[in-house]
């Protein structure tokens, strides 16, 4: 049985990722295992359109032969995920940064894209992801970040099942009929292209996700843009004083996991 004070020296070229939402499983699992630096690290998920609390449960102590947790700290999942992620907490806890690494993908706290608010909003966030879960990548991911008052007009707080609705400040560059979170997703990783070209699909998509990000910045408070040149790159934006910085998932994602696994 594992302790929460025990060191795990048998930790493997493997990760686990750690969500209730399949839709996110599918993305972050696809993305490594098309891309060459990390295609050969062994994935561990829980499986099903459905996934439960108690499927969680199920592989919380097989974390501590990975080398690698992804979690999902989004505001809608984290609180019925908590105890769990408290228990994979304590099992690894002696190798946190060092044999074992966090990678969180989360959103940001309701004031974010408000009237008169900034990126500065996300330090207290960050500072205790940085403390709780012992982060070494923090990613926002925009279509996982609805503002308060869509959450409440979608009836979202409480809801066992996951989001597919597009957040509406995204919503007018994908104008299709029935297009969610999920095809979205599927289309940034360009899914549907022939394989010999989907690497130059996937990258031009890309281009046209940062390109929506600029645009999205620009409608924010004025000063925001000084953050764009930092959000966008692979070092991500650093607030005030937080050590923690914001990537934009899914941007550099598969590079920076490749990072953690070397070190």
């Amino acid at each position: 049985m594992a302790g929460s004070l025990l060191e795990h020296l048998g930790r493997k070229n493997r990760l686990h990722v750690l969500t209730l939402d399949s839709v996110l499983v599918e993305d972050v699992c696809a993305r490594l295992a098309d891309d060459p630096r990390t295609q050969d690290i062994e994935r561990v998920a829980p499986r099903g359109n459905k996934i439960q609390v108690a499927d969680l449960e199920a592989i919380a102590e097989d974390t501590i032969r990975s080398r690698i947790l992804i979690m999902d700290v989004r505001s809608l999942t984290l609180p019925r995920l908590m105890h769990v992620y408290n228990r994979i907490i304590g099992y690894n806890r002696r190798d946190f940064n060092q044999r074992c690494r966090t990678v969180l993908i989360g959103d940001g706290p309701p004031a974010l894209f408000g009237t008169k608010n900034s990126f500065d909003v996300m330090a207290d966030q960050l500072a205790r992801f940085r403390i709780d879960y012992h982060a070494s990548i923090f990613f926002f991911d925009p279509f996982m970040h609805y503002p308060q008052e869509e959450r409440v007009r979608l009836q979202l707080d409480g809801r066992h099942d996951m989001p597919n609705g597009i957040p509406m400040r995204l919503a007018k560059w994908f104008k299709q009929d029935n297009l969610g979170v999920a095809e979205v997703r599927r289309y940034f990783r360009a899914c549907a292209s022939p394989p010999a070209q989907r690497q130059t699909v996937k990258a031009n998509r890309t281009e046209k996700f940062r390109f929506i990000l600029e645009n999205r910045i620009a409608e924010m408070p004025p000063g925001q843009e000084q953050h764009l040149e930092y959000l966008l790159s692979r070092d991500g934006l650093k607030i005030g004083g937080e050590t923690l910085p914001v990537h934009i998932y899914p941007l550099f994602f598969e590079d920076l996991v490749a990072d953690l696994m070397r070190r």
